[in-house]
C-alpha cells in the first residue's frame, strides 16, 4: 500500500500574544485502500484537522509538526501554492457543500471551471464528464440542469450537484466534514450513499468525519478518536468501537446505541 496523507506530530496553536493550543501531537497515517473515519465530542478538533490536512487553517495560527500529501511534505510547497497542491490529490466536501455553488453562475459554467483546473480539459471533453457525474449521482434532465443557476434547482437536487461538482477530480483521497449537517434525513441517506458509492466504484479512499458512530462503523475500515484536540484512541473501527479502551470512546458509543439500537455490537 502507498501512503496517501500523512500527520507527524502535527499541532496548531492560534496566533496573537497568549496563543492557545487547538491541536497536539497528532500521529496518523491513510494509504491507498483505506477509509478512516474520525469521531469525537463537539469542540475536539475534527474539522480543525481536516482543515490543517486541507491547507486551509485558520490565518494567523501556527501549525507544529509535519504533513505529507501523496509523499510530499506540505512545508516543502510555496505557501501561496499549497492549497492548490493540496485540491489535485484530494476531494473536500464540507459541512455546507450546497454553500459551495456559486449563485451568480450557471451550473454548467461551474462545470467547466471545476474540469478545467482538476482535469484540464476542455469543449467536447468537458460537456462529457459534466453530463457523466450528473448522471452518477442520479440526476434527470441533465441539459436543463446545466443551464440552470442553483436558486432554480430543490434543495435535493442542488446537494447532487454539490456532490458531483466536488467529487467529479480525480483525487484519489475524499475528505468528508460531516458533509450532511444541513440535511434532512431523507437526503442525508441519500448523500451517504452516493459518496459510498462513488468512493467504491472508482477505489477512492475516504476520511470521514461524523458524531455519527454508526455511520462511521458502516462506512470506514479504521477510525480515530478525538478529544481537547488529540487523538486519544485509533484503530480497527471494529475493535475500536466493540472492546473501546477509553471512557470518552465508551460514553460515545453508549449514547449512539441509545439513538440507534440497532447499532452493529
Amino acid at each position: 500500500m502507498t501512503e496517501i496523507l500523512a500527520a507527524n506530530g502535527l499541532g496548531l496553536r492560534t496566533g496573537g500574544r497568549h496563543p492557545a493550543k487547538i491541536l497536539a501531537d497528532v500521529d496518523f497515517s491513510i494509504s491507498t485502500g483505506q477509509r478512516w473515519g474520525v469521531i469525537g465530542p463537539s469542540g475536539a478538533g475534527k474539522s480543525m484537522l481536516l482543515r490543517c490536512l486541507t491547507a486551509s487553517q485558520p490565518a494567523g495560527s501556527r501549525l507544529d509538526g509535519g504533513i505529507r500529501v501523496n509523499g510530499t511534505p506540505l512545508d516543502a510547497i510555496a505557501p501561496s501554492r499549497r492549497r492548490q497542491f493540496v485540491a489535485r490529490h484530494i476531494a473536500v466536501l464540507r459541512q455546507d457543500s450546497i454553500g459551495s455553488l456559486n449563485p451568480y453562475q450557471r451550473i454548467g459554467t461551474q462545470f467547466r471551471h471545476v474540469l478545467a483546473v482538476q482535469r484540464r480539459t476542455r469543449g467536447p471533453v468537458t460537456a462529457g464528464l459534466s453530463r457523466e457525474w450528473l448522471g452518477r449521482v442520479g440526476l434527470p434532465d441533465i441539459d436543463r440542469i446545466l443551464h440552470s443557476y442553483p436558486h432554480e434547482l430543490s434543495g435535493g437536487m442542488r446537494q447532487r450537484v454539490s456532490l458531483a461538482l466536488n467529487l467529479c477530480g480525480d483525487q484519489p483521497l475524499v475528505v468528508a466534514d460531516e458533509p450532511t449537517t444541513a440535511l434532512d434525513m431523507p437526503h442525508q441517506k441519500e448523500c451517504i450513499d452516493l459518496i459510498d458509492q462513488i468512493c467504491t466504484q472508482q477505489q477512492r479512499d475516504l476520511l470521514f468525519v461524523s458524531h455519527d458512530l454508526a455511520l462511521v462503523w458502516r462506512l470506514c475500515e479504521h477510525v480515530i478518536v478525538m478529544e481537547n484536540g488529540r487523538i486519544i484512541e485509533h484503530g480497527p473501527v471494529d475493535q475500536v468501537l466493540t472492546a473501546p479502551a477509553t471512557d470518552l470512546t465508551r460514553t460515545l458509543l453508549a449514547q449512539t446505541r441509545k439513538v440507534r439500537p440497532t447499532c452493529p455490537s
